[in-house]
């Protein structure tokens, strides 16, 4: 986890959170930084089930960035309890999840 941005609820969707696959809807810059690493906007719909659209802040490389803007699916895991806890995978190669 990044300085600024430990969140409990990321940690519990990576600990016991359910695998999921989720859209990529749209990905912006905030123009905030947290310890010198921009802070990107993260729209996304997860892929299961009838759950909201979600929007998470995440702070990201340029290469990470990079990665996340051409995927159009990644790899999710959230909180069937509280489904704003996501924790997002951004892979090199992005598979589906079966």
């Amino acid at each position: 986890m990044r300085d600024g941005l430990d969140d409990r609820l990321d940690r519990e969707a990576v600990r016991r959170g359910l695998p999921a696959e989720a859209e990529v809807l749209r990905v912006d810059r905030t123009g905030r930084t947290v310890s010198g690493v921009p802070v990107v906007a993260v729209e996304l719909r997860i892929l299961h089930g009838d759950l909201p659209t979600i929007v998470k802040g995440m702070p990201l490389s340029d290469f990470q960035y990079g990665l996340l803007v051409a995927a159009r699916r990644v790899r999710v895991r959230y909180l069937p309890d509280n489904p704003r806890a996501v924790a997002v995978a951004i892979e090199k190669r992005q598979e589906a999840v079966s």
